[in-house]
């Protein structure tokens, strides 16, 4: 995918989108919520408020625009991350930069979409599941973070064992962060619409 073909894989309220862009967004939502098996192309298809016609005009199969939008959503960002300035950073920098890119990825700009960041982890290990290779590249980016972190915490141009092993710690700690805070959050939700 280039220039005109990437996807915009973000709710955009006050601008029209295309009907490409509302079939991938209507695509994620329902992804998001029911998994790769449970969406249909029917649910796609309505939840664009497009035609089958057009569905298929853009997209040959529910497999390839589930390709496309898990690119979009989740392989594309990496490119955001400036990995050399992250690895010039110092320690505390390049920590905070992480939490604020990993924070910033769960939300995606997705504040229309009614998902939560457990839903988009149950997503990510999906399509794990059913896309081939998907799991080697996403693992190849966080290999290059970690790469790029070490660098930080060995403040110099080689990093050791040790500040590898420091890199993915605190990668965890991060992940986790947010994990916990989704399932607080969750928690906490479901706990306020029982006071109510």
């Amino acid at each position: 995918m280039t220039g005109d073909d990437k996807l915009k894989v973000k709710i955009l309220s006050s601008k029209p989108i295309s009907p490409k862009d509302r079939i991938a967004n209507a695509a994620l939502s329902l992804f998001i919520r029911y998994g790769f098996e449970g969406a249909s192309i029917a649910q796609i298809v309505k939840a664009s408020a497009v035609s089958k016609g057009a569905f298929y005009h853009y997209y040959v199969s529910k497999a390839q625009i589930h390709g496309e939008v898990v690119e979009a959503y989740f392989l594309a960002p990496f490119a955001e991350l400036n990995l050399k300035k992250l690895a010039k950073q110092s320690p505390k920098k390049a920590k905070n930069t992480l939490r604020n890119y990993f924070t910033q990825q769960i939300t995606n700009g997705q504040d229309n979409l009614p998902q939560s960041p457990l839903r988009l982890r149950a997503f990510l290990f999906d399509s794990f599941i059913h896309l081939p290779g998907f799991d080697k590249k996403f693992a190849k980016n966080y290999k290059q973070i970690i790469k790029a972190l070490s660098l930080s915490l060995a403040g110099s141009t080689t990093a050791n064992k040790k500040t590898k092993q420091q890199a993915k710690k605190i990668l965890v700690q991060i992940e986790g962060e947010l994990l916990l805070n989704s399932i607080l959050a969750l928690n906490n939700s479901s706990t306020d619409s029982k006071n109510t």
